[in-house]
């Protein structure tokens, strides 16, 4: 899940710059960044009302893909581990009891 986490983030931060710089492109890319980084900004706090309006959408859509992306690698990291479950099933019903790596039968 590590992974995921440090892709998640790469990935909102790449969709936020892009749709933040397509919702208001007078901006610096410094403000840009500020503004991708919340609310609670002082970039953000900056805005008038109307451009608020314009911003918030627009990170909101990019968080909403990363959860998104979380959800279906959860989804297949669950699918993933189900084999685990069966394959040490099968070793523990056929008499393998030592793991993988010292594989013998009783």
């Amino acid at each position: 899940m590590v992974i995921f986490l440090a892709m998640a983030g790469s990935i909102y931060q790449n969709l936020a710059l892009q749709k933040v710089t397509q919702a208001m492109p007078t901006l610096s890319a410094a403000d840009i960044t500020n503004l991708v980084a919340g609310t609670s900004s002082h970039t953000y706090k900056a805005l008038s009302g109307e451009e608020r309006d314009l911003v918030t959408p627009q990170i909101t859509d990019a968080m909403r893909d990363v959860w998104l992306f979380f959800l279906v690698a959860g989804v297949v990291s669950f699918v993933l581990t189900l084999g685990l479950g069966v394959s040490y099933l099968l070793l523990s019903v056929f008499g393998i009891r030592k793991g993988i790596y010292g594989l013998t039968e009783d």
